[in-house]
């Protein structure tokens, strides 16, 4: 795939409205099994809003599948299969209560570090997508070249 003469903040609203499109079709009605050709236009017309970069006190990481492994060569088999099937039925609050012991414990043993995060970029109030035409409509367009 290639791009040309795009700027940033254009790259940055395209990949915007793919990953907005992705809830969209994850909904829909995929397209049966094959290949599928496309030709189309599609008109893109709105705002683009960008936070300031910041810095965030963050835990350090971890391998939380070492850690796992570590707790579980401590135990017996029986005890192990006992965790891995009272884990499965946990909820998403029981989950992160344990997770955030586990920040808790982690960030006591190895402190925190800082880390440069980029400010967040979202859609404007309004922002337009609309399909312009198919190759049907485009078929007496001259070409243009874009290079």
């Amino acid at each position: 795939m290639e791009t040309k003469n795009f700027d940033n903040a254009q790259m940055t609203a395209l990949g915007k409205l793919g990953n907005f499109l992705k809830k969209e079709i994850d909904a829909a009605e995929s397209p049966e099994t094959g290949e599928h050709f496309v030709d189309f236009l599609v008109h893109v017309k709105g705002s683009l809003l960008k936070g300031e970069d910041f810095s965030k006190q963050v835990p350090q990481t971890a391998k939380p599948w070492l850690l796992f492994a570590v707790a579980l060569s401590k135990l017996n088999g029986v005890t192990v299969d006992s965790i891995v099937k009272e884990a499965m039925s946990f909820d998403a609050k029981q989950e992160k209560t344990v997770k955030e012991q586990a920040i808790s414990a982690l960030t006591k043993i190895k402190g925190t570090t800082v880390k440069e995060m980029k400010g967040q970029v979202r859609f404007g109030k309004k922002f337009e997508v609309k399909l312009v035409a198919d190759a049907n409509d485009v078929a007496d367009l001259p070409e243009v070249d874009v290079a």
